[in-house]
């Protein structure tokens, strides 16, 4: 199984006798070896030299994207979908805007393998790697481990992965060349808002370096043979309309530009913590509307469950959804949405034929159609967390699974188990004292007793994490549109939208923190 970075001795998507022939020339012209990658992805790497006086290389001509490349690439990893529409290539030949992306979210240390896999078990049919920090997986070999991706790994496709770091073009152009071969494609991080990426001179503090970010785009985009896409916010400023105009006018240089995808997050980087408001769906909209005959477009923000999808894809008309933290406390997230959306969410898994026909045993699949009456019932915490813990085992997140290890699987377990741990308090110091995977399993087979010994009922089951900051008489009904009422397939768009009221949604927006792909200070927990 060829992966990057298992094996002292594993073959690199580039070595040097591969290089393309613009950075063979770079490296005659300045007479110096920048050449960062090596036979031995192990072995020590040259330091990157670069810098602003270095001389750049000029544009090279863009190449004319695909409208529906990203449907197609869906269509071509999913099941569910006739495998020769991938192969058509207009849109007057097979209708691409029928299929909707869902797509998890890049997270640091959460959108890990394992739990990639556990989403895209439930729907998600695009997910994105934790942000990679450019320079220290080129110049750091235990970080570089840590990120390796594994190309034979069918069930984890498609897949793209964002980098950040967005200073110095070369680097981030050494980073996506050797990550291209592994992915279906390299997404900019122009999002983060955290501290960490102000003075990192990346995420949302990048996109207001226009020159800076426009260059590196041009730089980087017709030098890879995957597509290039950004996560992008909002501008800052007062006045609403003036910076949505701003911001409009930045994505339409990004697309000139090169990329190939534009996700959106419908706030400024000011937005975040108590300032967080509802996600600006309307400025997503008006994007979709300007860009959106070019490339696609996926929204993100203010989405809480199935039902905010549904509400969020009739108010955008935008080619899909992102999720990140409410997909974190329930990765079925997108399951309600497989049959009445489209029919591309299914699972490249070798263990799972689709995701309508999932088995009910527990620390598997607990079933999302009750084989009755074919009405969506809930997916148990208990259940999610058993089967997350198996997959961190077969794939752990310190062994190329793009995580910290048993911290990160930790993480998790706290995620899904919310609810539970407000009021078992035992269990709780039980999960923060696990020093393994073993104590893991005891605490969850404390917490099976408890649910049985109670008459506990998954299909009751509440959002409890992703609300953890609100006042909890206010989302009374809020809560019931996603645990105790459920999405039926026959019901219609319009009602599933009118579901969560704006004030609801805006109020989780403003208590419940940033929705993003978070930074925090994890990088030194990497090294």
């Amino acid at each position: 199984m060829a992966t990057l970075a298992v094996e002292a001795k594993a073959a690199m998507p580039l070595q040097n006798d591969a290089l393309p022939n613009f950075q063979k020339k770079k490296e005659k012209e300045n007479g110096r070896s920048t050449t960062i990658v090596d036979k031995d992805i192990h072995a020590a790497t040259t330091q990157p030299s670069i810098s602003s006086a270095t001389p750049r290389l000029p544009p090279l001509p863009l190449c004319q994207v695909d409208r529906y490349w990203l449907q197609k690439l869906v269509a071509k990893h999913s099941t569910g979908v006739n495998q020769q529409n991938s192969n058509m290539a207009t849109k007057d030949e097979c209708d691409w805007t029928k299929i909707k992306i869902f797509a998890l979210a890049p997270m640091v240390d959460q959108s890990d393998l394992p739990f990639r896999l556990q989403c895209r078990r439930y729907g998600t049919n695009l997910c994105f790697t934790p942000m990679i920090h450019a320079r220290l997986f080129v110049t750091m070999p235990k970080y570089r481990k840590n990120f390796c991706l594994n190309k034979n790994n069918p069930a984890d496709r498609p897949l793209i992965a964002q980098l950040c770091g967005g200073a110095d073009p070369e680097v981030m152009l050494q980073c996506a060349l050797q990550l291209q071969d592994y992915c279906d494609g390299i997404d900019i991080n122009c999002g983060c808002p955290q501290g960490i990426a102000k003075r990192g001179n990346y995420g949302a503090f990048l996109l207001e370096q226009e020159e800076t970010l426009l260059t590196l785009v041009q730089y980087v985009a017709p030098r890879l043979k995957v597509p290039l896409s950004v996560k992008v916010r909002l501008l800052p400023g007062e006045d609403k309309k003036e910076r949505v105009q701003a911001s409009l006018q930045l994505y339409k240089k990004l697309l000139d530009a090169g990329i190939h995808l534009l996700t959106i997050h419908g706030r400024t980087r000011h937005e975040k913590g108590p300032l967080t408001g509802a996600a600006d769906w309307a400025a997503i909209s008006t994007a979709v509307q300007q860009l959106g005959t070019r490339i696609p477009l996926l929204a993100n923000g203010s989405i809480a469950n199935a039902a905010d999808v549904l509400e969020c894809l009739q108010a955008t008309n935008a080619d899909g959804v992102m999720s990140s933290e409410a997909i974190l406390e329930y990765p079925p997230l997108f399951a309600p949405l497989t049959t009445s959306v489209a029919a591309s969410t299914t699972t490249n898994d070798p263990a799972h034929e689709s995701n309508r026909q999932m088995t009910g045993n527990e620390g598997q699949h607990e079933a999302v159609t009750n084989g009755g009456d074919g009405s969506l019932v809930r997916v148990g915490r208990l259940s999610l967390a058993r089967e997350y813990l198996q997959l961190a085992l077969q794939y752990p997140p310190d062994q190329g699974g793009q995580g910290t290890g048993f911290k990160c699987i930790r993480v998790h377990m706290h995620r899904f188990l919310h609810a539970d741990l407000q009021v078992h308090m035992d269990i709780r110091t039980a999960l923060v004292q696990a020093q393994d995977v073993h104590d893991l399993e005891q605490a969850l087979n404390a917490l099976k007793h408890v649910h049985e010994s109670t008459n506990h009922d998954p299909r009751l089951e509440q959002a409890s994490w992703y609300i953890r900051h609100g006042n909890n008489s206010n989302f009374e009904n809020y809560n019931k549109t996603d645990g105790e009422t459920t999405l039926d397939n026959g019901e219609d768009a319009e009602s599933n939208a009118n579901r969560t009221p704006e004030g609801i949604r805006g109020m989780h927006c403003r208590e419940c923190g940033d929705d993003d792909d978070d930074a925090g200070d994890m990088f030194v927990s990497l090294f």
